[in-house]
């Protein structure tokens, strides 16, 4: 029997009403007045049209952006008309124009609907935003019977991103003939309509004829009601309340708070949005204020907007910036709080009570004495915490001047509060320092402080006013509460060996960098401070170098976020190294420069290097197998107790240590935990005699001490931990489904370290001939 998406998958995008050949299909209103296809069984011979065509029912298929622009109409008139820019107005003048035929949502005739014009003037009914659900009709069936009738003449049709997939869907093959163009929006959600009729007739005393939500003002609510009259509410958003709860994302269907066409990859040629929130550093002095944007996510999109090049001023600019300042290009709109009390009191109130209550209620609007007084509490915080590092920090800044014609570089890893909780990030960072002052270069760490340029608070971390105020604040309040956390203890251990091994806490130089370097993950971070701090700072004549950025590469294969990202950043540098095969794959697709497949920075030094900076004397007084996991998850592949029990087998101790056990180790296990220093740290690893770890700094370490080890991986860094140990003929020395026996059988068993040591010494030196090649570049 034919069957329907669940309504709480369903978009209302009308696929399945155009679809059905017996017109069984209609709509109906639930509870909430959210329109839901229902089917007439009586009509129905279940010839299954409706599940064919349904879009939520199959896996959604979309394309990136290639493009970004800034659009406005050049005509002063056409843009007078239009709520932002005019671009979708622009499309439709170019298909018009070569005799073609334009579908776009029209309020008129007492509800908002999809209709077809053919004429330049018809494109007036489509001006103006309609923050309101539009019903399609039949409006695919008259698409497909143009595109078959009208072979040469182009159709044009633009909604809501589930509306273009729905007509893609209903149209078939017919969806790639080079006469369609689509146009999804960049859409927030779709109120029932009965919402604004419901409040016009509260406040105007009739129901709406004509409407447009929004004009060139920023935001007004003005039409023509079904009696004649004129309405008309200005000031922007605040206006009325049908705008003010659009706005706070009160009132949209509830598919809208999960819907999985906000997000990069989009279903139409091109999308259409405002320009709201996007830098206007890469526009014209004499640009409008009220722009469109426009993405052009296809060829066939790409021609579209050539089309319209005679009606439209165009200004690329940065894809990836445009596209995470538009949020709902990003993630679906958040539910709010509010919503709850909406629909609880939306069945016996109606539309404009249950909004009027809830934006009147400080408990749901976050206002009142109650809500200043919190704000007011978190910025008095927030300015404690300021002074409190400002003050503490101010003296351990260290500026870095050039020695003669010595070259600078300078080194991003990450934010502050990882370098000083991170075995692995830590010495990253203390290798890449290390290799590149034994060979003459002055080396500094770029923190995520100096992140604008010409910013007042760009001095490279002696005033901590641009600090990541939240991760500090956190952990005072930790310290305070739980004095003996040993998170706040390990921080403080990790500062220590910083000042120690790597001078100052802060380093900052006033001068260009001679050579940039971007190590670690940052490079695979979409939204990274330290990244976006790299790229603003690195000199015009400087040279840009990843080096073994790592990553999650089968998140990173289908992350749509990520690709557009790299697309932008990876053609910037002069030299890219990643870990493994996958990776390389990955990115010489993004990058025309040619991808390194390098050893991880930590086995850039020798077991002697790090011998040079550990005291002799051993840290553990008898046999030793140090359990080193950074994820809680990986360490109950067994039970606590079985890790004990396995020590025992062995006739060894049990240390456990790394983030896993910082603050959430199991009672029965907590006299076992070891929060070291990084000096600490190596002296375990050398000194045990066996290790059991989950990390790949354990991993790489363990290969330098040359000790017995198991890796015990079932999270995200199992591919770049395999793939590591494949390159040095050892990956059967991983596990993903662990057990006490298995392990015990790993530890036990010989390893050949001299060909194992041979290869590493082969890669890394591989290793350091193409960085020294790419500082040179």
């Amino acid at each position: 029997m034919s069957h329907l998406c669940s309504p709480n998958l369903c978009t209302a995008c009308g696929a399945c009403i155009n679809a059905c050949p017996f017109k069984a299909i209609e709509w109906r209103e639930n509870s909430f007045a959210e329109q839901l296809p229902f089917i007439n069984n009586s009509l129905c011979k279940d010839c299954g049209a409706c599940d064919r065509v349904c879009p939520q029912l199959v896996e959604m298929q979309g394309n990136l952006p290639v493009q970004s622009y800034a659009c406005w109409q050049k005509s002063a008139d056409d843009l007078a008309k239009s709520a932002s820019g005019g671009a979708a107005r622009a499309l439709g003048q170019a298909v018009i124009e070569k005799g073609g035929i334009v579908f776009g949502c029209s309020f008129s005739e007492g509800r908002n609907h999809h209709k077809a014009v053919t004429t330049m003037d018809g494109l007036d009914d489509f001006s103006g935003s309609k923050y309101v659900w539009s019903d399609v009709e039949y409006c695919y069936r008259n698409v497909r019977e143009w595109l078959r009738k009208q072979e040469n003449r182009p159709a044009l049709f633009i909604g809501t991103p589930c509306q273009v997939d729905g007509l893609k869907h209903f149209l078939g093959e017919l969806c790639d003939s080079p006469a369609l163009f689509t146009a999804d929006l960049i859409c927030h959600g779709t109120p029932p309509p009965s919402y604004i009729k419901d409040f016009l007739k509260n406040t105007e005393g009739d129901e709406p004829e004509r409407l447009v939500c929004r004009d060139r003002s920023g935001g007004a609510l003005h039409g023509i009601l079904k009696n004649g009259r004129e309405f008309h509410y200005s000031g922007g958003f605040d206006c009325s309340m049908y705008l003010q709860a659009f706005v706070r994302g009160i009132t949209y269907r509830e598919r809208c708070y999960s819907c999985r066409y906000a997000m990069p990859r989009r279903v139409g040629d091109v999308t259409l949005g405002d320009y709201w929130r996007i830098s206007r550093n890469h526009l014209p002095a004499n640009a409008p204020e009220i722009l469109s944007v426009v993405y052009v996510n296809t060829e066939h999109g790409r021609n579209l907007l050539d089309l319209a090049g005679r009606w439209l001023e165009c200004y690329s600019v940065p894809l990836y910036e445009a596209v995470v300042s538009k949020s709902n290009m990003v993630h679906p709109q958040e539910r709010p709080a509010a919503r709850q009390m909406f629909l609880k009191l939306l069945p016996s109130k109606g539309f404009t009570e249950s909004i009027r209550q809830i934006l009147h209620s400080s408990s749901v609007s976050g206002g009142g004495l109650k809500g200043r007084l919190r704000d007011l509490a978190k910025n008095a915080a927030k300015l404690v915490c300021q002074l409190t590092y400002s003050l503490f920090f101010r003296f351990d800044s260290h500026e870095v001047r050039r020695k003669g014609n010595g070259k600078i570089v300078r080194i991003t890893t990450g934010d502050e509060a990882a370098l000083c909780n991170d075995y692995g990030l830590f010495f990253q960072y203390y290798a890449m320092k290390a290799i590149l002052e034994e060979r003459g270069y002055q080396v500094y760490r770029q923190d995520r402080l100096l992140k604008k340029k010409g910013s007042a608070w760009d001095n490279g971390g002696k005033w901590m006013k641009t600090l990541p105020l939240v991760d500090y604040l956190k952990e005072i309040i930790g310290l305070l509460r739980h004095q003996s956390s040993g998170s706040h203890r390990l921080h403080r251990l990790f500062r220590k060996s910083y000042s120690r091994l790597m001078s100052s806490f802060f380093e900052y130089c006033k001068e260009p960098a001679d050579i940039c370097i971007i190590g670690g993950d940052m490079v695979f971070h979409t939204r990274s401070e330290a990244l976006d701090a790299f790229m603003d700072k690195i000199a015009v004549d400087g040279r840009g170098i990843a080096f073994a950025a790592s990553g999650n590469w089968g998140s990173c294969a289908t992350d749509a976020l990520w690709q557009l990202r790299a697309r932008e950043v990876f053609p910037l540098f002069k030299a890219m190294s990643v870990r493994g095969e996958k990776g390389v794959e990955i990115c010489q697709k993004l990058i025309v420069v040619p991808v390194f497949k390098s050893i991880d920075p930590i086995l850039l030094l020798t077991r002697k290097d790090y011998d040079h900076i550990l005291p002799e004397e051993h840290i553990w007084k008898g046999k030793t197998m140090l359990c080193q996991m950074d994820s809680m998850d990986n360490f109950k592949t067994m039970m606590a107790d079985a890790w004990s029990g396995l020590a025992g087998r062995l006739s060894a101790e049990l240390k456990l240590t790394g983030r896993a056990f910082t603050d959430n180790c199991p009672k029965s296990l907590q006299n076992h935990v070891f929060l070291p220093s990084p000096e600490d740290y190596l002296r375990a690893v050398r000194d045990a005699d066996f290790v059991v770890t989950d990390s790949l700094q354990g991993v790489a370490f363990a290969v330098l001490f040359e000790k017995q080890f198991v890796c015990v991986c079932k999270d995200a860094n199992v591919e770049m931990i395999q793939d590591t140990l494949k390159s040095i003929d050892i990956s059967d020395h991983i596990l993903l489904t662990a057990n006490a026996e298995s392990i015990f059988s790993l530890l036990k068993k010989e390893i050949d370290w001299p060909v194992i040591c041979s290869k590493v010494e082969a890669w890394r030196l591989d290793t350091l001939k193409w960085l020294e090649d790419a500082c040179k570049r």
